[in-house]
């Protein structure tokens, strides 16, 4: 038998590289990490990760404590992060937050923002202020603005360098990276089996399962359990060409969300250079009514790409926020976002002796994926909870709606 780990992390993305690197930094804990890495061209792989991606934006708001919490506790580890991994994977370049009277969420929108204020230092702009602020921006007459600056803990993030940061660090404590897919997981008497595509067997006393949006559709326990209660969104994202100098010109910029509408807002990011040596701004956003049910729909969602006409959406929508942009080229991009019932919080529970789940980023898995890998590693090699949220709130729930 192969020598037998204290966890295997199964999934390399954010939240699985979180929990290998906290795993890891415990004396004497043998720690495996086992995922794919991103491929060179989507049509060689049916497997995709939300990390694959170079712009997530962070910031300190959110309208439900459990994301709260998640980031801040992330956001406040970056730099240590950086530090130990020497990997730089964030801009701290401030969020602004906008939202109009039609946005069915408005009220709560303005409650929150005022306590950003008063707590935060956070600052209330109109459309009229704002050119102050940011002379390449024009917001709706009927917007308003939630400005948190820079050193307030926002800004946006390298999803791919985040990982490589984690995995670095990981490494560097002892924990061995597999870049290969986990196919088969089978319990034994005393330990847990794991098997790769490459064949190659794995032995460990505890498994994390951070499988992303697979942790739905292709889960690894699903002889062991039922399906989990996830549902998944496709979402567009349109990257707008800039060349340095328009670049130049909005240097300045924050991340941003518009919420203008009743549902459906946009998430935006500044320039930022892209592997293939491209500056894009990335303007996204979820196409609610595209519900993906299966792993065929997933696959097909990113290799085909999103709907033209909505990329063409958000191209009209960039030019209409920045007047007088100078776009080269726009290209769109497929992602694909797990859900929580009520979105409420992630998934984050010990779901069979040795079994520890972490699913379900409801659009916020990024910047709060340190502190979720954290607490599934404490999970997992502790059986302890350690997080000032109640454990009940992150318990996993199936299709059936039973608990186990």
């Amino acid at each position: 038998m192969e020598p037998v780990y204290d966890l295997i992390v199964v999934g390399g993305g954010m939240v699985g590289s979180a929990c290998a690197r906290h795993a890891s930094s415990r004396e004497g804990v043998k720690v495996a990490i086992i995922g794919p890495g991103e491929p060179e061209d989507r049509a060689d792989t049916e497997v995709f990760g939300c990390w694959h991606d170079e712009g997530r934006l962070y910031y300190g708001r959110k309208n439900w404590a459990s994301w709260s919490y998640f980031a801040r506790e992330s956001v406040a580890r970056f730099s240590h992060i950086e530090e130990r991994s020497g990997v730089q994977f964030y801009e701290d370049c401030g969020y602004l937050g906008v939202a109009g009277p039609r946005y069915q969420g408005y009220n709560d929108w303005c409650k929150s923002s005022q306590t950003m204020v008063q707590q935060f230092g956070s600052k209330m702009l109109t459309p009229e202020a704002i050119p102050a602020v940011f002379p390449f921006l024009q917001l709706p007459s009927e917007s308003m603005a939630c400005y948190e600056e820079p050193g307030q803990g926002a800004g946006y993030l390298s999803p791919r360098k985040l990982v490589a940061a984690q995995k670095k660090i990981a490494s560097d404590q002892g924990c061995v990276v597999v870049n290969s897919l986990a196919t088969s997981l089978v319990r034994l008497e005393n330990y847990w089996k794991l098997q790769t595509d490459g064949g190659q067997d794995f032995y460990s006393k505890n498994i994390a399962l951070c499988q992303g949006t697979y942790s739905g559709l292709s889960f690894l326990a699903r002889d062991l359990l039922p399906p989990l209660d996830l549902t998944f969104t496709a979402q567009t994202t349109a990257l707008i060409e800039v060349d340095s100098e328009e670049a130049e010109r909005l240097k300045t910029m924050p991340s941003m969300v518009t919420q203008l509408e009743p549902v459906k807002y946009t998430y935006i990011l500044p320039p930022i250079k892209y592997p293939n040596g491209k500056i894009y701004l990335k303007f996204g956003a979820h196409d609610l009514d595209r519900i993906l049910t299966s792993h065929a729909q997933v696959t097909h969602h990113y290799r085909i790409g999103p709907d033209p006409a909505h990329v063409t959406k958000l191209a009209q929508e960039a030019a209409r926020l920045i007047p007088g942009l100078a776009i080269k080229a726009v290209v769109g991009d497929s992602c694909v976002t797990s859900n929580t019932p009520g979105k409420v919080a992630p998934f984050l529970d010990t779901v069979l002796p040795g079994l520890v789940v972490a699913a379900g980023g409801c659009g916020h898995g990024a910047m709060g994926s340190d502190e979720m890998g954290r607490v599934a590693a404490t999970l997992a090699i502790e059986d302890r909870w350690d997080c000032s949220l109640p454990a009940e709130l992150c318990m996993v729930r199936y299709r059936n709606k039973s608990y186990l």
